[in-house]
């Protein structure tokens, strides 16, 4: 059976539902009570028709939309340069719009074996978790925000 651990990463609620696996899948939830996240997730976890709708392909569509693809540091180049902060936000909306209850921060590639320190680390994941909150601030949603950590 599948526990799911709650603790606190860089004054956020995170949660954890898979906590051995290398990708952990956290939830940056700054607008969204603890309470609610427990109940979600209770019952993703008891009742096993339910579903969460989480979004797509990030990266993708942000090469889409004219963000350089940059193979080292892949799409963590619209969290990294401000001018692609735009697109970033534009595609998180369209996932939204398209009935995702859950985007994910893009801070994937955000790690140091591309060469990110640890104090760039966490500049940038905080960031790509504000950009995706942001993204939702202006769709006025309540739709959760799930951490990437690669």
């Amino acid at each position: 059976m599948r526990s799911v651990r709650y603790f606190t990463f860089y004054g956020h609620s995170l949660v954890c539902v898979s906590p051995c696996s290398r990708k952990l899948c956290t939830m940056l939830a700054s607008r969204i009570s603890s309470n609610q996240i427990e109940e979600r997730f209770d019952e993703l976890l008891k009742d096993k028709t339910s579903t969460m709708l989480l979004d797509g392909g990030t990266g993708e569509e942000l090469f889409r939309r004219g963000v350089p693809d940059d193979r080292k540091i892949w799409s963590a180049t619209a969290v990294v340069h401000p001018q692609y902060h735009e697109a970033l936000r534009k595609v998180h909306e369209s996932f939204v719009d398209s009935g995702s209850e859950a985007i994910t921060s893009n801070s994937y590639g955000i790690v140091p074996g591309v060469g990110f320190s640890e104090l760039d680390i966490k500049k940038y994941v905080a960031d790509a978790g504000r950009l995706a909150r942001e993204s939702l601030s202006l769709k006025k949603q309540n739709n959760f925000v799930l951490g990437s950590l690669g």
